[in-house]
């Protein structure tokens, strides 16, 4: 009687681990977009403060 339950189990531990992977993917995409960004803007900064100083 336990075999269904078990089944159910790992089809559910199954899916966290997709779904924590896909989390820590996505994560790992806001990171890299966050330092992009920052790169832009320190450039953006340099440029500046090359022209204006």
């Amino acid at each position: 009687m336990g075999e269904p339950r078990d089944a159910d189990l790992e089809k559910l531990k199954t899916q966290l681990d997709e779904w924590n992977g896909e989390l820590n993917r996505l994560e790992a995409e806001i990171q890299k977009a966050k330092a992009d960004e920052r790169n832009r803007y320190e450039i953006r900064i340099k440029g500046f403060v090359k022209k204006n100083w």
